[in-house]
C-alpha cells in the first residue's frame, strides 16, 4: 500500500528520526557529526524551520523542529539527499544511506514538548554512550547553554519550556534556568512519560489526534504536483523578480570576474541557486523556465555545489537571494 502523505501546517512541531541502512554506525569521526549538522542548519535556514533540539548516535539521529511556513516533506528530502551524498563521498561508497522515509511525530506542544525534549537530549545517555546530557558532544545541549552563537531558535525554545522568551541580550540567568531544568531530567521516568503520549504518528492526547486528523485534508489534487494544500512551495517569487536580483548582483561592480566564464554564466547560475535553495524550486521547474528561452545551459546540481563550495561565488549568490526577500524586490 502506498504511503500518505505526511500531514503537516503551519507552525507544527515535529520529532524527526531516521536510522542509516542496517543500522550501520556511519558516525564515527567528529567530522561526520559536524559535517551532518552544518548541512542541516543550512537547509533549516534556506526552509525557515526552527530548531529546538538534535541528539546524534553512531547509527540514527533525533531531531526536534517546527515548520512556521507548513512545510516538512521538501526539507526533509532536500536535507537527507545532500547529507546523503556527503556521507557517501567521504565512506567512498554508493547507494541508500537511509533505510526509509524519515519518521516525523506530531507533537501537541501542551503537554508533550517537555517530555519530548527530554526524551531527545537524553538517547545517548540510555543507549550507554555517555553519562550525563552535559558531556554529550552531539546532542543540542551546548547550544542552549551557551551565551552566544547558538543555531536553536531559543526565542521560542524557552517560551515552549518555561513559559517567557530567551533574552539574548542578558543570557545568564536564562541559562541557569535551563541548566536546572537539564539536572532533573530523568532518563527512566521520561521514557516512560513519552512512550504514555506516542501514538502512531502523534505524541499527543487522543484529543489533540482525532482533531488534526479530522481537520487535516490528508489527500487533494491541486494541478501543481502539491498533494497537499498545507505543502506548497515555501516562497512565491516569479522567476522575472529571481533573474532582476541575480542581474542586478553580477552587474554591479564586476565581482563575477575570474569566477565565472562570462557574465551570462554569472547570472545564469546565480538564478538557478536563488530558485533552487531561496524559493525551493525543483530542478524541473527551472528546466521548464529555461527551455522556454532556448538556453543553452542545462540546470544541473553542481551549479549549487559550485557556488556552496566557493564563498566569493556565495556571498553573491547570497546577496540576489537577500534582494528577492526584500518587499523592495
Amino acid at each position: 500500500m502506498a504511503r500518505g502523505p505526511r500531514i503537516s501546517f503551519p507552525h507544527a512541531i515535529f520529532h524527526v528520526v531516521n536510522r542509516f541502512v542496517d543500522r550501520h554506525p556511519f558516525f564515527k569521526a567528529d567530522e561526520d557529526y559536524r559535517k551532518f549538522l552544518d548541512i542541516y542548519f543550512e537547509e533549516a535556514t534556506s526552509f525557515g524551520i526552527w530548531t529546538y533540539a538534535y541528539d546524534l548516535l553512531p547509527n540514527h539521529f533525533h531531531i526536534v523542529l517546527e515548520t512556521p511556513s507548513g512545510e516538512i516533506s521538501m526539507f526533509l528530502q532536500r536535507w537527507l539527499t545532500r547529507a546523503a551524498q556527503g556521507m557517501n563521498r567521504r565512506k567512498n561508497r554508493v547507494g541508500h544511506l537511509f533505510q526509509g522515509r524519515s519518521k516525523t511525530l506530531l507533537v501537541e506542544r501542551e503537554p508533550y514538548f517537555r517530555t519530548l525534549m527530554g526524551y531527545v537530549l537524553l538517547n545517548r545517555v540510555r543507549a550507554g554512550l555517555v553519562k550525563s546530557v552535559f558531556n554529550d558532544p552531539w546532542n543540542s545541549v551546548g547550544e542552549m547553554l551557551t551565551l552566544r552563537g547558538s543555531r536553536l531558535a531559543r526565542g521560542p525554545l524557552w517560551e515552549y519550556l518555561f513559559g517567557h522568551e530567551f533574552d539574548d541580550q542578558a543570557p545568564a540567568r536564562y541559562i541557569r534556568e535551563c541548566r536546572a531544568w537539564l539536572e532533573e531530567l530523568d532518563p527512566a521516568s521520561n521514557r516512560v512519560d513519552f512512550e504514555s503520549g506516542h501514538r502512531g504518528q502523534f505524541l499527543a492526547t487522543p484529543a489533540y489526534r482525532g482533531k488534526i486528523l479530522k481537520q487535516v485534508e490528508r489527500r487533494r489534487s491541486l494541478g501543481d504536483g502539491v498533494r497537499r494544500k498545507t505543502d506548497r512551495h515555501r516562497k512565491k517569487w516569479a522567476w522575472a523578480e529571481i533573474e532582476r536580483a541575480s542581474r542586478s548582483v553580477i552587474e554591479q561592480g564586476g565581482a563575477w570576474r575570474g569566477l565565472w566564464r562570462t557574465e551570462e554564466k554569472a547570472i545564469r547560475d546565480i538564478q538557478w541557486y536563488v530558485a533552487h535553495v531561496g524559493a525551493c524550486w525543483a530542478w524541473g521547474q527551472i528546466l521548464d523556465r529555461e527551455s522556454k528561452k532556448k538556453c543553452v545551459f542545462l540546470p544541473n546540481t553542481m551549479v549549487v555545489s559550485r557556488i556552496r563550495s566557493s564563498s566569493k561565488k556565495r556571498q553573491l549568490a547570497d546577496a540576489a537571494l537577500e534582494m528577492c526577500t526584500s518587499p523592495n524586490v
